[in-house]
């Protein structure tokens, strides 16, 4: 270890002469990959050599002979003390002072510089958190190995996850909101549940070695999914739109050029989202606090979503009184095409065109006309196969009938699909939960989803700024407005409370 700046500095300045003379000496027909991968090799060691003098110069403004903790008890040096860095260039070697007395003992140096106490550095943390959202921890861990000089562990990462995830409610509970558009009148809460399959626990027996000679028995089943509740917070501008066009933008009967319907609808101009393994109750609330925050004096019409669900729909009511509840219209046309497949069989075009007679119907305000016509095939029918089907559509659109008054909500502009709720289920927990093989721990999943949950929303970079000021506090005792801030060298009063594991 190096431990004068300037020796490190001249190191540097010679590692990139070398970098110089190896460009401009290479041998002709040299590739230019073969280039830009020595290129990257030597700047990784001239990064970690700046790294190294940087934590070196710093060391030099936090050495005294004394220093004062939060409480204004004195502390004397005790002496250097050795730690590691664990940067993204690779592990770094340094020294900074120690101070001790009365049974306390800590390095100011390490609060100043909010230096993790364990672990990767904050940067390297934040990358394979980006990756780790994106693909299996695994992958995450070998594209890091295989373009810098770091290993990690897939257990190291879902160690990261679950600390670095942390703070993702104390984030939203001060986050500010997105400006509000005066256009947008329409606050909407939707909500919905997606599978997440489970580690399954092994039994004494499974654990067992098999006797020597003995087949082994059948293979264990994989654990059962359990549900994630997934919310989802808008505003929207009104969308006027008549049965027929919903309809035939349903059923693709549009020319292909034509965008009018598609550009006419604006974007929500607030949106965030929230998943978690703990419950129903639990994601509505955090909704609500969403809701109540997003319900300004621009607000006029209060929309529920949901699907079909009787638990998540009483839930919904219980918490959000002053909304309207509207049923998913996908989810209605779910329930037409199993009264047409049992009615006309499956693949039917006279049942395709039923299908597509009754959703246009449905839009227009008459469910109860389509209830009397299933009432009507049940009573003809004469095996079970073919009116149990149709019985359970009646029954499923008689349940939500009060909210499926399409005609209304398309004059009023209203949304009545839950295509954004739909996209989270799918985006933050499908597609990268239920990959093949992947098992979770509910423990495990509920910290990822918070994180999966912060990048759908776009707020990662403002969360790592937040989290990263939340652990100076708690752990170092230092409050700071800003992540990148440094404490004055000679005021170093500290909260010594915490035992922190980064000297070696």
């Amino acid at each position: 270890m190096t431990t004068n700046p300037d020796s490190i500095v001249s190191q540097i300045e010679e590692t990139c002469k070398q970098l110089i003379r190896s460009v401009q000496e290479s041998e002709p027909g040299t590739s230019a990959f073969t280039a830009e991968a020595l290129v990257f090799a030597q700047s990784m060691k001239m990064n970690a050599l700046a790294m190294e003098a940087f934590l070196e110069a710093q060391a030099k403004h936090y050495h005294h002979s004394t220093t004062q903790d939060d409480e204004g008890r004195t502390l004397a040096y005790s002496g250097e003390r050795s730690a590691l860095f664990y940067s993204i260039f690779g592990e770094i070697r340094f020294s900074r002072s120690y101070y001790c007395g009365d049974g306390h003992g800590f390095s100011p140096m390490d609060a100043a510089l909010n230096l993790p106490p364990k672990g990767q550095s904050d940067f390297l943390r934040k990358m394979v958190e980006d990756l780790s959202i994106n693909m299996s921890y695994e992958d995450a861990t070998a594209f890091v190995a295989k373009y810098f000089p770091v290993s990690t562990s897939t257990r190291g990462v879902q160690a990261i996850i679950m600390t670095d995830s942390q703070d993702a409610q104390s984030y939203y509970d001060q986050a500010p909101l997105p400006p509000q558009d005066p256009e947008a009148t329409i606050l909407v809460v939707q909500a919905d549940n997606k599978g997440v399959p489970m580690v399954k626990l092994a039994t004494k027996a499974a654990e067992a070695d098999p006797m020597p000679g003995k087949p082994k028995g059948e293979p264990q089943r994989e654990g059962k999914t359990k549900e994630a509740t997934v919310v989802c917070v808008s505003t929207h501008t009104p969308f006027m739109r008549t049965p027929e066009e919903v309809r035939d933008s349903l059923f693709k009967n549009r020319a292909p050029d034509d965008k009018v319907y598609d550009e006419a609808r604006a974007k929500p101009t607030f949106k965030r989202t929230w998943a978690t393994m703990q419950g129903k109750e639990k994601a509505l609330a955090q909704a609500h606090v969403w809701a109540q925050q997003a319900h300004s004096n621009l607000i006029v019409n209060l929309v529920a979503l949901t699907d079909g669900g009787e638990a998540l729909q009483k839930r919904v009511d219980e918490r959000f009184t002053e909304y309207v509840r509207v049923l998913d219209l996908i989810h209605a046309i779910q329930y037409l095409w199993k009264a047409a497949d049992a009615q006309f069989g499956k693949a039917s075009k006279t049942g395709w065109t039923w299908v597509y007679d009754a959703v246009l119907r449905m839009l227009r305000g008459e469910t109860q006309a389509i209830i009397d016509e299933l009432d009507g095939w049940v009573e003809d029918a004469e095996r079970p196969a073919v009116w149990k089907p149709i019985e359970r559509s009646a029954g499923y659109f008689e349940k939500n009938i009060q909210a499926m008054k399409y005609d209304e909500y398309l004059a009023k502009g209203w949304p009545i699909a839950t295509g954004i709720i739909e996209g989270a289920c799918r985006h933050v927990v499908k597609d990268r939960c239920e990959r093949s093989g992947m098992r979770w721990t509910e423990q495990g999943v509920e910290a990822f989803l918070r994180l999966r949950c912060i990048h759908q929303n776009g707020d990662w970079e403002a969360y790592h700024d937040f989290r990263m000021r939340q652990r100076q506090e708690r752990v170092y005792g230092i409050k700071s407005n800003q992540n990148t801030a440094i404490l004055e060298p000679n005021v170093c009063r500290f909260n010594t409370n915490h035992q922190r594991s980064i000297a070696v």
